[in-house]
């Protein structure tokens, strides 16, 4: 009867924690085009430096969710050049994101301080797009799989438990 118990117990906590994940990505995606967004703005009005954007929205607090800013940050602090440092951030980030997203993400490094403001500027209201796509596209995933997978896996580990008794 315990044995049962705890089956769907664990079917009900495998749901939750892929529901989490959808989440999560949802959220994660929200910060990074509040971060594009703020880089736009401070390109465009105040032609701040790559370097000096990472090192205030780190300062800022604002993008928690986006953890590999703080390793960013470090890798330019000893001279990895801004596209590198990138790169290997996001690779190194134990996220939740789809490898869409991550290939989406590291767009940013391809064209961030290698043009003109206005270059810089374009790119950036281009990506935003893209990243309310995927922000759409995340949230609607979310709706639909998120009460689906909670469901399912505890359907799934109520039948196992019956079988168990």
């Amino acid at each position: 009867m315990i044995g049962a118990i705890l089956v769907t117990v664990m079917g009900l906590l495998t749901g939750m924690r892929i529901s989490f994940k959808l989440k999560v990505r949802v959220r994660m995606l929200n910060s990074f085009y509040q971060f594009l967004n703020e880089m736009e703005t401070k390109i465009r009005y105040q032609a701040v430096a790559v370097d000096d954007l990472i090192s205030q929205a780190i300062d800022s607090g604002n993008y928690n969710n986006l953890s590999f800013l703080i390793s960013v940050n470090k890798m330019i602090k000893s001279s990895i050049p801004f596209e590198i440092a990138w790169n290997k951030s996001i690779d190194e980030e134990d996220s939740f994101i789809s490898p869409q997203d991550i290939d989406l993400i590291k767009m940013t490094a391809r064209f961030l301080g290698k043009s003109d403001i206005e270059g810089q500027v374009s790119s950036l209201v281009l990506q935003k797009n893209l990243v309310k796509n995927s922000i759409d596209s995340a949230e609607k995933e979310l709706l639909l799989k998120g009460k689906m997978y909670r469901s399912v896996c505890t359907l799934a580990g109520a039948g196992i438990g019956i079988i168990l008794i």
